[in-house]
């Protein structure tokens, strides 16, 4: 089942097409530009970035298909892809050799080129190997589409063949480069560097909703799950959106961490989101434990600590909880940076924050590498996550409330609810606020709607003090205007950390419903995956407030 996801590996052009259904903009771009190229243009040579897993090896191996199916392309170009040879690229004679094997081969011709003893030196041997290819192409009429994946690796074991490729690419017109990094590194920024400013760049962002479903829906079909695993799957991803979208914002939104969560929904009974969450941690912990154990130990240090914040944090916060000098935090941070394992934010002030740049990796270390406090905060944020997205509608609630209230035979108490809910009849439940039996912290919500305030404040602190509260009630209190009553929950001096950290998502919204995004740069700090959710949040609650404005 897993080749069957690698399409990168794949022998069958059908399935290589019907199996590519994301990260069709960066394809079509790439292949419109091909398609329009004429004699005379100047050659565009194009850079994938993207993280391990997310797609980019898929996007070469489907533009190598087109390239061989399409008439139009296949009489300009021959593609090259090099998918898997790259580990013995060191030189650009390594390179060019590779390059005109596979040439041969796809011509059916005999292989035939001068061996290398005949040189006095690498350099006259790779510029004769080069001929070659110059030679093939004027022969063949056609230019070598040359697809590299991994090409940061090929140039970080390059000395001076960087800059001599790079010429080469420039004075001749016979290669078209389609390479593919997992970062953005020097190579490509650095002023002095060989490839700087030389590619146009597509970066392969996070999987959205959308694009999400519509791959493990397509996966449900097209891998080979037998009918009663189909069946479960699409049950699934029916039934337990909120699991889905919790994976997909906690792993990166990568296509390959929601594989390997569709491959837990078939084998997996009645699970909850942190086991999914764990059970793709045990996929990647080979390659995430290899990353650490190749820092220095201040290094790791600094990043454990910098993961457990979560939030992007500043030198001195992290120099206080490392216990480390401020200076010696700072060169270490540039090294992380460089290598990057660390992101920097620039601020509107002289000191920048800093945060771990691949998010997965950053909630990796929570879930393995925390103590009990730091993992229950990322189940919370797990738990909230998946209740968010799963929230039921409004129809559901009335329903389900009314069955509860009638087998009670409280029907006022579910009236009350219900004219809540609906937002109409406020001054009926206002005068029969008295004869409501449900829940505490509903009435608290109800009475405030009626315009009833007795005791709020102290009310809402007992409940909270008692853990009684629930993400619902934070939500609601935000959408009848008790932001500043939020906020004093929030910084309570005996439970608001518990509360930010099980409620993290709704203090980010909360502050900025208070107009303190820009204190102490929070906004900034915000963990970049959950953005899309408190945005999300934060439209909701405007939304109904505008809707409970209007009262009937």
């Amino acid at each position: 089942m897993l080749l069957a996801y690698q399409n990168a590996n794949a022998d069958n052009y059908e399935s290589v097409k019907t199996g590519f259904i994301v990260r069709m903009e960066e394809y079509e771009s790439i292949i419109s530009l091909l398609k329009n190229w004429k004699p005379g243009d100047s050659i565009q040579h194009e850079l994938i970035l993207g993280r391990r897993g997310s797609g980019k090896s898929t996007l070469l191996k489907r533009i190598e298909v087109e390239i061989i199916e399409n008439e139009q392309l296949n009489e300009k170009y021959i593609p090259v892809n090099l998918a898997e040879e790259q580990a013995g690229i060191y030189r650009l004679m390594d390179l060019w050799e590779q390059v005109l094997q596979e040439l041969y081969d796809r011509s059916k011709e005999e292989y035939k080129i001068k061996n290398y003893s005949d040189f006095s030196d690498d350099q006259d041997y790779t510029q004769y190997l080069f001929s070659e290819i110059h030679r093939f192409c004027e022969i063949k009429k056609k230019k070598v589409l040359l697809l590299l994946d991994n090409f940061d690796r090929i140039v970080g074991n390059f000395s001076d063949d960087g800059h001599l490729l790079r010429e080469t690419l420039i004075n001749y017109r016979d290669i078209v480069l389609i390479a593919t990094s997992t970062r953005m590194d020097e190579h490509f920024w650095r002023h002095d560097r060989p490839f700087y400013e030389f590619f146009r760049r597509h970066r392969l962002e996070t999987l959205s909703s959308e694009e999400t479903f519509l791959l493990l829906y397509h996966w449900s079909d097209s891998l080979d799950f037998d009918d009663r695993e189909k069946t479960k799957i699409k049950d699934f991803l029916k039934n337990y959106s909120g699991k889905v979208e919790n994976m997909r914002i906690l792993t990166d939104g990568l296509p390959r961490t929601m594989f390997f969560f569709l491959k837990y929904v078939v084998q997996t009974e009645k699970p909850v989101g942190v086991d999914y969450l764990r059970k793709i941690m045990d996929e990647v912990t080979p390659l995430y434990q290899e990353r650490l154990n190749s820092l220095p130990a201040q290094m790791r240090k600094i990043v454990y600590e910098m993961a457990f914040m979560w939030e992007a944090v500043s030198t001195k916060e992290i120099a206080e909880r490392c216990k480390m000098e401020s200076k010696l935090v700072a060169a270490h941070l540039n090294t992380l940076t460089d290598r990057n394992i660390v992101e920097t934010l620039a601020t509107n002030k002289r000191n920048n924050l800093y945060r771990i740049a691949e998010r997965f990796f950053n909630m990796w270390l929570i879930v393995t590498q925390g103590n009990p406090d730091q993992k229950r905060k990322a189940r919370w944020m797990s738990e909230f996550l998946e209740s968010w997205y799963d929230k039921h509608s409004e129809y559901d609630l009335i329903k389900n409330y009314y069955l509860q209230a009638n087998e009670k035979e409280d029907v006022k108490t579910m009236l009350h609810f219900r004219y809540y809910v609906q937002n109409k009849n406020k001054e009926w439940v206002k005068q029969h606020i008295g004869q409501y039996k449900g829940d505490e912290i509903l009435k608290i919500i109800i009475e405030i709607w009626a315009g009833v305030f007795n005791a709020v404040e102290e009310r809402a602190i007992a409940a909270s003090s008692e853990n009684r509260e629930d993400a619902e009630f934070f939500t609601n209190l935000l959408i009848h205007h008790q932001k500043s009553l939020v906020d004093k929950l929030f910084h309570h001096p005996e439970f608001g950390k518990r509360l930010r950290e099980k409620y993290t998502v709704l203090y980010y919204v909360s502050q900025i419903l208070n107009g303190k995004g820009n204190e102490n740069n929070l906004e900034l700090r915000i963990p970049p995956e959950l953005q899309t959710t408190i945005v999300s949040v934060w439209q909701s609650i405007k939304d109904e407030q505008i809707r409970y404005a209007k009262a009937t």
